[in-house]
């Protein structure tokens, strides 16, 4: 008779309507997820908006290898009580349910952490109150507001679709998914200059607790630091910490971001016991590890099981285990191109020194097959022009085109379209569209094919001088290899309203028709070794898209004034020559 290997769900217990008490009288509710062998463990857990069932296969996996794990619905979602608020509530409710879980009977008094995306955010967030009982956090893809969504001080309508996922107290994941909806009724809103509130009037959704702050959500506003744990509370914290996000993950620079201030803020204790790791995934990949974006696959040294690199984690930061193999040092990357797994000691010993890359006019108007060049040497050159018209959809009609690929085994995030403001973070990186069908909407310049393989790690800087004819205006700059059979492969992205150029000084307009400079550091970091016979293009273009709130380009709040073409000058004087650094190793 053969014997029937027992399932990871045989060998745990569950308990249900866990009733866990927060300061202000409230109860959160959550599901445990316990091993069958009853004795103290340690505990992970998540606070999660998206009601507990939705982590039921961590659950079981996790207690199935010797712990506890407590998935608690967010105060106001699934079965706890009181009301949504997302991010504001879970600092204190996190501490709240850390200390009630390290006193039950099934718990050894350890706690770690886990989750991605929101649930990698409001790691951060618990940390910043500093439960005694929290010994480690593994926060992946964890955004940041004014950095990742909304980006560069231009509002995301992102959030109004994401919106849906937390809508309410049950998940409605189903009309999330429905990307061909969302794309329709976000491109006729954009035709009609019809404001975030008007949209979601029309759905049926409460009104936005941020509306009318549009100008606030930069980065450097004070009143964004409840969003993240004090300098006080990083220095007190004596936790571990694993960061996980990738070259391609929507949230990269707000994983950075978080990831960065604990190095600059903590004890070298915390420090000593903390990692990044950079893998070549996008946001969804930050919890799977799979070694594909989009169209663009990896070697087999890319393919990385994060659950159990995590499990591994958790049992070294709580058991005393030994740390996962990969984490050879604090900073861990995954140089594409190379295909391997590289390390050092941070960001910036791992990244390249800077070459300069000269922006130079060529013969034609700059769209992708009449481009401009990158050189080693300023050129001076007559100026390039471009132009951003409220009233022309040319990228948004590319934007109700499906794409190639339509990767549907992304559950949460399924990318059937093409999207401007999407592919700038990272998602379908081998899609050109939004650069080789500009129409008038930007400029290309490339580099002569490289005749040597170019190890690129590390943000990009691009210095443009310009002038525009109205005080305000967006740009995105995208910058891809092209590789030498035509096709591309994405490297980074800049975004930014122009207003805030001077961070962190107060918001400033444009004096119109005054040429001005502009400094872009806002790119995402780049870990990719270019191929021989590739070429290196720089994309500079407006930022129209239905995912991103459309400028007016007057100066003033949308509705107030009738919008205006804004026409771009790109200057190319040797003397104060545009140029794009590049980090390369």
């Amino acid at each position: 008779m053969t014997r029937r290997t027992p399932t990871d769900a045989e060998n745990v217990r569950f308990t249900f309507g866990l009733r866990i008490p927060t300061e202000d009288g409230q109860f959160l509710s959550g599901i445990a997820y316990l091993p069958k062998k009853a004795e103290p463990v340690p505990a992970i857990v998540e606070l999660n908006p998206y009601v507990g069932d939705s982590r039921h296969d961590d659950g079981v996996f996790y207690a199935a290898r010797g712990f506890a794990f407590v998935v608690v619905d967010a105060m106001g979602r699934g079965d706890s009580e009181g009301e949504y608020f997302g991010f504001i509530r879970d600092g204190q409710d996190g501490f709240d349910v850390i200390e009630w879980v390290a006193q039950q009977a099934w718990c050894d008094g350890q706690v770690g952490m886990h989750g991605s995306s929101y649930t990698g955010w409001n790691q951060w967030r618990v940390l910043g109150e500093l439960p005694p009982s929290l010994k480690t956090i593994v926060p992946a893809g964890a955004p940041m507001g004014a950095l990742d969504q909304p980006r560069g001080g231009i509002p995301s309508l992102y959030g109004l679709v994401y919106a849906t996922a937390t809508l309410g107290r049950a998940p409605h994941w189903s009309a999330f998914r429905e990307t061909g909806a969302w794309h329709d009724l976000l491109a006729d809103a954009w035709r009609k200059n019809e404001s975030e509130a008007a949209i979601r009037e029309q759905l049926g959704f409460p009104s936005d607790p941020y509306e009318g702050m549009e100008d606030q959500i930069y980065p450097g506003n004070p009143w964004m630091e409840f969003l993240i744990p004090s300098e006080e509370a990083l220095r007190g914290a004596d936790v571990s910490v694993l960061s996980i996000t990738g070259m391609y993950d929507d949230s990269q620079l707000g994983a950075l971001y978080h990831h960065q201030r604990l190095l600059d803020h903590a004890s070298e204790s915390t420090k000593a016991r903390s990692h990044l790791l950079i893998g070549p995934w996008d946001h969804y990949g930050t919890e799977t590890g799979e070694p594909r974006v989009g169209e663009l696959r990896f070697g087999p040294e890319a393919a990385v099981d994060l659950k159990e690199l995590r499990a591994q984690w958790y049992a070294w930061a709580m058991k005393g285990g030994e740390k996962p193999a990969l984490l050879t040092d604090p900073v861990v990357y995954f140089q594409t191109g190379d295909e391997e797994w590289r390390g050092g000691a941070s960001l910036d010993d791992v990244a390249g020194p800077s070459r300069a890359y000269f922006l130079v006019p060529g013969t034609g108007s700059g769209e992708v097959f009449h481009s401009g060049a990158l050189r080693d040497e300023p050129e001076a050159g007559p100026d390039y022009t471009f132009t951003a018209d409220p009233a022309d959809d040319h990228t948004i009609r590319l934007e109700m085109l499906k794409r190639p690929d339509e990767h549907r085994d992304v559950p949460t995030v399924p990318r059937t379209f093409n999207s401007l403001f999407l592919t700038s973070s990272g998602h379908d990186p081998t899609n050109a569209v939004f650069t080789t069908d500009l129409g008038h909407d930007g400029v290309v310049y490339h580099t002569a094919p490289l005749t040597e393989r170019v190890r690129v790690v590390g943000r990009p800087r691009l210095s443009l001088r310009l002038t525009l004819n109205v005080p305000d205006a967006d740009l995105m700059v995208l910058l891809h290899e092209v590789r030498g059979d035509g096709t591309v492969v994405f490297l980074s992205s800049d975004l930014l309203r122009l207003r805030f150029r001077a961070l962190p000084e107060q918001p400033v307009f444009i004096e119109p028709e005054e040429p001005f400079d502009l400094d872009l550091n806002g790119f995402r970091f780049i870990t990719r070794t270019l191929a021989e016979g590739s070429r290196l293009r720089l994309t500079v273009r407006n930022a129209h898209s239905v995912l991103l709130g459309k400028n007016p380009h007057t100066g003033k709040p949308a509705g107030l004034e009738e919008p205006r073409v804004a026409h771009y000058q790109v200057h190319h004087d040797a003397a104060q020559a545009p140029r794009l650094e590049l980090p390369i190793a």
